[in-house]
C-alpha cells in the first residue's frame, strides 16, 4: 500500500504538523495544523497532535469512531494558557484511515482530501469556503468566485468544535 499525504505546499516545516502511523494493514495519516489562525491555533494544534500521537501509537487497529472520540477528547484538554478568548485558538484536522481496500476521512477545517488515480479525481472532503455560500445563494457566479479576493477563506467548522459542530466522517471509499 502506498499512501502519499501531501500538504498544499511543501517547506515551512510541514513534517511537524503531519501524522503518519501505520500497522500491518492500515495507515492513519493526516494534518493537524493551526494555519490561518489569528490566535493560538498553531499551539493548540500542536498540543492536540502530540496527545493524539501518544494515544494512537499504542492502538493495534484503528477505527473511525475511536478516532473521532480521541480527537474530541484531546481537543477538550487544551490548557487554559493556549486558549485565546480574543483571537481564538481553532485549528484544522484532516485524518485519513487507509486500509487495503478503503479510505475513510475524518475532517474539520482547511485541508481537502482527494483520491488521484487513473479514474477521475474523487474529492472525499472539501473545506467550506466563504465563496461556497455566496455561490449557493447566487450572490456570485463561478467566474466571479474564482477571482474573488476572499476565495481562500475557510469558514470552518474548526477544532475545538462549536457546541453544535461535528467532524465530517466520510463513507468508506473503495480504492482503485
Amino acid at each position: 500500500m502506498i499512501v502519499d499525504f501531501a500538504p498544499p505546499t511543501y517547506g515551512r516545516g510541514w513534517s511537524s504538523v503531519l501524522i503518519d502511523l501505520r500497522n500491518k494493514t492500515q495507515a492513519l495519516v493526516g494534518i493537524i495544523d493551526g494555519v490561518g489562525s489569528w490566535g493560538a491555533g498553531r499551539e493548540a494544534a500542536e498540543w492536540t497532535r502530540q496527545r493524539l500521537i501518544e494515544c494512537w501509537r499504542e492502538i493495534p487497529t484503528f477505527n473511525t469512531a475511536q478516532i473521532v472520540s480521541d480527537i474530541l477528547q484531546a481537543s477538550a484538554t487544551i490548557p487554559a494558557e493556549l486558549q485565546d478568548a480574543e483571537f481564538d485558538h481553532s485549528f484544522s484536522v484532516t485524518v485519513a484511515l487507509v486500509d487495503q481496500k478503503f479510505v475513510r476521512v475524518i475532517a474539520a477545517g482547511y485541508f481537502a482530501v482527494g483520491i488521484f488515480s487513473e479514474r477521475p479525481t474523487q474529492v472525499l472532503f472539501k473545506p467550506q469556503m466563504l465563496v461556497d455560500g455566496m455561490l449557493r445563494i447566487g450572490t456570485l457566479t463561478l467566474d466571479q468566485a474564482k477571482l474573488h479576493s476572499m476565495r481562500n477563506i475557510c469558514v470552518g467548522p474548526f477544532i475545538p468544535l462549536p457546541t453544535n459542530g461535528q467532524l465530517t466522517v466520510t463513507q468508506p471509499y473503495e480504492l482503485p
